[in-house]
């Protein structure tokens, strides 16, 4: 979480009156590691934000663990799911 410290920082960011933050958790192995990419889907009258974690093409990876938190600012009654693999 953005803790104490960068919460206040981060709610300088975004204007609640039209957006919400959506707060992403990952985590990848490596390396080489993967990256978060996201996409934004349309659902009828509504959008999603689908995230997923592209993996390098390398097929020998390393033993270790790389973990994520972002935060995005998304407009409001916006979405966010990660994609099923």
């Amino acid at each position: 979480m953005a803790g104490p410290k960068g919460a206040p920082q981060l709610a300088k960011q975004v204007d609640f009156a039209k957006e919400q933050i959506l707060f992403v958790r990952w985590s990848s192995s490596g390396p080489p590691f993967g990256t978060l990419r996201y996409d934004v889907k349309a659902e009828g009258k509504t959008h999603v934000v689908e995230f997923h974690i592209q993996e390098p093409k390398a097929k020998v990876r390393g033993e270790a663990l790389r973990i994520g938190a972002d935060y995005f600012a998304v407009p409001k009654g916006i979405n966010g799911r990660f994609r099923k693999q």
